[in-house]
């Protein structure tokens, strides 16, 4: 009998501290870096420090018009290609207080290539032109706070405050023509944006609630060449974003966004005041993402639905983050 109990004794001790050693293993820092999007807290523990960078491609060429049809812009043959290059910085100050800082690089091309018509001479002609603007776009920076963390019953409730700064060029720069310069990389005004982030984890699945705000301030600047400065306010924008993110396996997750965006029209300051049309969208956007250790990866591509004077073209976005 006190063979038995002993063997007993030993079993329970080692047991005990193979249990331990699991637990130690799961929240040693090295493994918390390599939490996935399911499965990592909405802001970065203390101490943490992720970097990343990301290409952004748009070729812009439609737009739902004010009947919610899509037509062409400006209904020629123009169009353009943004490329926005993005150098991401995240540090946990605590383990609810993150912050962040975004520098941007835009590489912006539009052509023009319309017919011309002259009736009097019975004479029409095509022009066409290309105009480009390289260059870094304006800072953004703010923070995010965890105001509830998640539990078992509730969702983790999460504000995020960021400023976006003026510090791209805001008029067109090397003038030849009207057809030939430089455009501005930057929007020439500041923006604050507010939102709240609702989170969920019921593992392998996640449940995101995103709601927020973009406030527009004045600003002044050239619109187009050999013209004066004017002012302008570009209009708010408020949107709500609903999602669900799943595990494929331990290191590979899918996420389907659903977003409504609605905004205002925005204000130009001439000697008389024009205003453009407000408008919404409807957008649709799958990612994946793949954690390989310490190093993410993922892309998606944003797919507008259907609009009011918006944005008719895909947004496409390659991604890639490192966690220190």
């Amino acid at each position: 009998m006190k063979q038995i109990l002993y063997i007993s004794i030993i079993l329970i001790i080692l047991g005990t501290e193979k249990l331990y050693a699991q637990v130690e293993e799961i929240i040693m820092p090295s493994d918390l870096k390599q939490q996935t999007i399911i499965t990592e807290p909405v802001t970065l523990r203390k101490g943490f420090l992720r970097a990343g960078i990301s290409t952004n491609f748009i070729m812009t060429d439609r737009l739902f018009n004010d009947n919610m049809k899509k037509d062409y812009v400006l209904g020629t043959n123009s169009y353009g290609k943004t490329w926005s290059y993005i150098l991401g910085l995240q540090y946990g100050i605590i383990d609810r207080l993150q912050v962040s800082v975004r520098i941007p690089y835009a590489n912006n091309q539009y052509f023009v290539s319309t017919r011309i018509t002259y009736p009097s001479i019975n004479y029409d002609t095509i022009l066409s032109f290309k105009i480009t603007g390289r260059g870094f776009s304006d800072l953004e920076t703010g923070f995010r706070y965890q105001i509830v963390t998640e539990s078992e019953s509730f969702p983790s409730i999460t504000l995020g405050v960021y400023g976006i700064l003026p510090t791209g060029s805001k008029n067109p720069r090397n003038i030849k023509s009207d057809t030939e310069y430089d455009l501005p990389t930057g929007n020439g005004h500041a923006k604050l944006t507010a939102d709240i982030l609702l989170k969920k984890v019921y593992y392998p699945y996640s449940f995101t609630l995103y709601s927020y705000y973009y406030y527009n301030f004045k600003g002044e600047k050239v619109m187009f060449p050999y013209e004066d400065a004017i002012k302008f306010k570009n209009g708010g924008m408020i949107g709500v974003n609903a999602g669900f993110g799943l595990h494929l396996n331990d290191w590979i997750a899918l996420v389907n966004d659903i977003s409504v965006t609605r905004f205002t029209g925005n204000t130009y300051y001439y000697s008389q005041i024009v205003k453009s049309p407000g408008g919404w969208d409807l957008s649709y956007m799958p990612s994946v993402y793949f954690q390989i250790r310490k190093f993410r990866f993922f892309e998606f591509i944003q797919i507008p639905i259907i609009g009011k004077n918006s944005g008719a073209d895909p947004v496409y976005s390659i991604n890639l983050q490192y966690i220190f």
